[in-house]
């Protein structure tokens, strides 16, 4: 039967008996100073020699402290089995480091140690407890070591599952969005097909495009303003047909904010909401307006409608599905560096949803850029 003994993480050892040498150079230097002091140079070759038998012993015995540390967890049963090892480490190493002294010169006097019974006593006689206390930092070091990178692990590992959820959420909301459009643009064109079933068939044409357009960003969470708009301009096609000539679009985007990254399907919500509450409170034509311009290191867009405006209680502050799904999207992709906010305009002559993010270049806008009519 094979026995098989746990890998040695050298990484590890290296930094926890650098640690510990580290640390024996700090009393080196002491008994280095301590001899000049006294006026004995030479005995500073003598504490250098010391140092190699002494700390490399220990850092030799590293290696079965690492298989420990790394295989027992900290219990009252892991204590006293390292206890236990510790007291058969510290003589294990003394007999060694005692054998090194008898062999290295100048360390011990010649003939200190005649035969076996003289090697025995003096091996009684040796610091044991201070060997102990090497064993036990080893030790502390070692378990130090194994949380602190657990404590990363954990971290780095949280941090993968926060970025998972807020992928979760946003595709939710995504799959929330998509449905709702669909049902009320499929609605818009049932109410076509009685009346003209031709018009109503080049507006199923026209819904097919605008799905495909959609489904090529379904794994996407940004794109360019550019491409949000050619989607935007392909739903005004659909919703024109729809108002039969009452809705005129007007576009103020500033040249150098076609290429800003911004939430996909973003501003259609806002569009939407401008139709169902602004336009449709009209007898007769009306007008949405969409600006965007960079301010302060922001993008800032306006959609704004003809409407009655807020004061005829149609329009909820981000209520309904599309504009309190476009607030929580909002939250997830930039914290608290967004603002959404409604307002009537001036005179009572509509509405204005104003939607400030964080300007960002778009990676994908010159890819983007070629599907742009």
């Amino acid at each position: 039967m094979k026995t098989s003994f746990p890998r040695v993480d050298w990484k590890k050892w290296r930094v926890v008996a650098g640690i510990y040498l580290l640390t024996n150079l700090m009393f080196v230097v002491q008994r280095v100073i301590f001899d000049l002091q006294l006026g004995r140079p030479e005995d500073i070759v003598d504490s250098m020699i010391d140092l190699v038998g002494f700390t490399g012993l220990w850092m030799l015995f590293a290696v079965p402290v690492l298989w420990m540390t790394s295989s027992w967890q900290l219990s009252i049963r892991s204590v006293v089995k390292l206890v236990a090892t510790g007291v058969v480490l510290s003589v294990m190493h003394a007999a060694l480091y005692l054998l090194f002294a008898m062999t290295v010169p100048g360390i011990m006097k010649p003939g200190a140690i005649s035969g076996g019974a003289e090697y025995l006593r003096t091996l009684a006689g040796l610091s044991h407890a201070w060997r102990f206390l090497s064993f036990g930092f080893l030790v502390v070091v070692s378990y130090a070591y194994d949380y602190y990178f657990l404590s990363k692990e954990r971290e780095r590992r949280e941090a993968q599952l926060q970025v998972q959820l807020t992928e979760a959420k946003l595709n939710a909301l995504k799959m929330q969005l998509h449905p709702h459009f669909l049902f009320n643009t499929l609605n818009a064109i049932s109410v076509l097909i009685d009346e003209n079933p031709q018009l109503a068939k080049q507006t199923l044409e026209q819904l097919s495009d605008l799905l495909r357009l959609a489904l090529e960003n379904v794994d996407t969470h940004e794109v360019s303003l550019r491409r949000e708009m050619e989607f935007l301009d392909r739903y005004f096609v659909i919703q024109k047909t729809r108002y039969d000539g009452r809705l005129t679009v007007v576009k103020n985007i500033a040249d150098d904010v076609w290429d800003a990254s911004v939430p996909y399907l973003i501003l259609q919500p806002a569009v939407e909401n401008a139709l169902k509450h602004g336009i449709d409170t009209l007898p007769g034509p009306g007008t949405i307006t969409i600006s965007a311009s960079k301010e302060n290191g922001n993008l800032t867009i306006n959609v704004e409608d003809t409407g009655s405006g807020l004061r005829s209680g149609h329009v909820p502050s981000h209520g309904g599905v599309g504009l309190s799904n476009t607030a929580a999207r909002l939250q997830q992709l930039y914290g608290d560096r967004f603002s959404l906010t409604m307002e009537e305009i001036a005179g009572g002559r509509g509405t204005r949803l104003a939607l400030t993010i964080p300007f960002t270049p778009s990676s994908t806008a010159a890819t983007q850029s070629r599907h742009t009519p």
